[in-house]
Parts: structure tokens; C-alpha cells; sequence
């Protein structure tokens, strides 16, 4: 039993810090995006808050796993190792034949921002957006997480959820533990209704008009969404937004949605 103890005791503080610098190598590579496309030291090191030692630690562990690459600027870009990533991430999230002609002709027609998303734990992560045509318009980026406490997309992917997801998702919003019934009472009214509408929950003057999509099952697999500045959301907008999009998802559903390779599965994750 002594030797079982030590061999624990001796594991467990190799197996935090390991996890511990996994998540603070993502936080790095989470800095990257197209309207920062390079960082420098000095900028991990401000955003991360990490000792310089640490942090050069991590930069060289991601170079040489061709995350990252140095250039001669002394600035470091997304690696070519991510070039192989991106391609797998594009074949397992490959919508159906038709969807992104179908969102494109939607945004079109209401000049709003279309745009799908899937519950990834307490989160919701973009999978494909159309954006308006309006000058001033909301911007969904792919891949981008948002919590799921507020919005009208994240009230459809609760709307199947456990009740030990909604507890947590609760304690993670601004209110607490006590938004709880908030969240159970959005979840009683897209079941009731079959789909959601806010106006500012998340984002103040943003509204969000959001459908699901279901899989043969009837279980939720996607939510998919018109959003843009409150003032063009009027009610008569709102109900003709809903419209759209459930013939929009309909049209999904018949195209076999539920069989793109990334969703496999996605109806019975909490």
C-alpha cells in the first residue's frame, strides 16, 4: 500500500502541471486570430500574465511541434503543422450539399448575418455564418465560442439539456447560480414554441432570431440564427425571420445535416 501511495503521490503533481501547461499552450495559440495574425513576446506575455521564462518555454514547445512559427521579424504565426489540422477540421465540418448556397440566398434576402451553432460543452462554437448585406451588420466568426447563459441560439441548444448542464451553465453567468430558473424557463419556451428570439442579452442592440435543427430523432443537433442591429428587429420582422429560418432547416434536415462527420453523436453529449 506504501508503494501504491508514493507512485499516486508522485503522479498526480506530473499530471496537474501537465494539464495546467496544455491549457496555457492553447491560451497562447487562442491569441492568433485574422485580425491579429502574428504576436510578439511582449504581446503573450500582457495577455497571458505568464513569467517570461514560462512563457518562452511554452512559444519554443509550440514551434517545434510546427504550431507556431518565428519569423524573421522575431514574431510568431500560425505553424504549417495547422495547415493539416485546418484540412481535417474542414472535412469533419463539411455541411451538407446546398446549406451555405441556402444561408447565402437567406442573408441575401433579409440583408442579416445567418449563422450556425452547436453546443460544445458550456459553450456554443460557430460552425458556418453568411454575412449580411447591410453596412452596419453583426460579424459571427467561425470557430468562435460564446457562452450559452445568454442569446437566442444558446436558449435552442439548452432547450434538450440535462439539468446538471443548466446548473452549470447558470453558475457561469454574470448572475450566478440564482439564473437557474431564468435558463429552465427559456428551455419550457422553445420547447413550447419550437424557437427563440432576445434582443440585447448578450450584446447590447444585437438581436438574434434562432430555429433548431434536428436530427431523425427530433433531438436538437444545431440552432441556426438571423442576427443584426435591434432597431431592424421590429415583431413583424422577428415572425418573418422565423419563418425563413424553419424553412431553411427543413430544407438542412432533408439534406441528411445530421450526417456531417463533426455532429456525429453531437444529440447525446452533456
Amino acid at each position: 500500500m506504501a508503494s501504491m501511495s508514493a507512485t499516486r503521490s508522485t503522479q498526480s503533481p506530473d499530471s496537474s502541471s501537465g494539464v495546467r501547461a496544455a491549457r496555457r499552450a492553447l491560451e497562447i495559440m487562442s491569441l492568433l486570430s485574422k485580425a491579429r495574425p502574428s504576436l510578439t513576446l511582449k504581446e503573450v506575455l500582457e495577455d497571458t500574465g505568464l513569467p517570461r521564462t514560462t512563457a518562452l518555454r511554452l512559444l519554443e514547445t509550440l514551434q517545434q511541434a510546427g504550431l507556431l512559427w518565428r519569423t524573421g521579424g522575431h514574431n510568431y504565426v500560425a505553424g504549417p503543422a495547422l495547415l493539416r489540422w485546418s484540412e481535417l477540421a474542414a472535412q469533419g465540418w463539411q455541411l451538407p450539399p446546398g446549406t451555405r448556397d441556402w444561408m447565402r440566398r437567406l442573408a441575401d434576402r433579409t440583408g442579416e448575418t445567418v449563422s450556425v451553432y452547436v453546443r460544445h460543452d458550456v459553450h456554443r462554437v460557430c460552425i458556418a455564418a453568411e454575412e449580411g448585406t447591410h453596412a452596419l451588420r453583426h460579424v459571427a466568426k467561425v470557430g468562435s465560442e460564446q457562452p450559452l447563459w445568454a442569446g437566442a441560439p444558446a436558449k435552442i441548444l439548452l432547450a434538450d439539456a440535462s439539468p446538471a448542464l443548466l446548473v452549470r451553465v447558470a453558475a457561469l453567468s454574470p448572475r450566478g447560480p440564482g439564473y437557474l430558473p431564468k435558463l429552465e424557463s427559456w428551455c419550457e419556451e422553445v420547447r413550447r414554441d419550437g424557437w427563440a428570439v432576445s434582443h440585447g442579452e448578450r450584446e447590447d442592440g444585437l438581436s438574434v432570431v434562432a430555429v433548431p435543427v434536428r436530427d431523425r430523432r427530433q433531438n436538437i443537433l444545431a440552432s441556426v440564427s438571423v442576427a443584426g442591429p435591434t432597431p431592424r428587429f421590429p415583431p413583424d420582422l422577428v415572425e418573418s425571420h422565423r419563418d425563413e429560418l424553419l424553412d431553411l432547416t427543413a430544407q438542412m434536415q432533408e439534406a441528411s445535416f445530421e450526417d456531417t462527420p463533426g455532429l456525429a453523436g453531437a444529440a447525446d453529449r452533456d
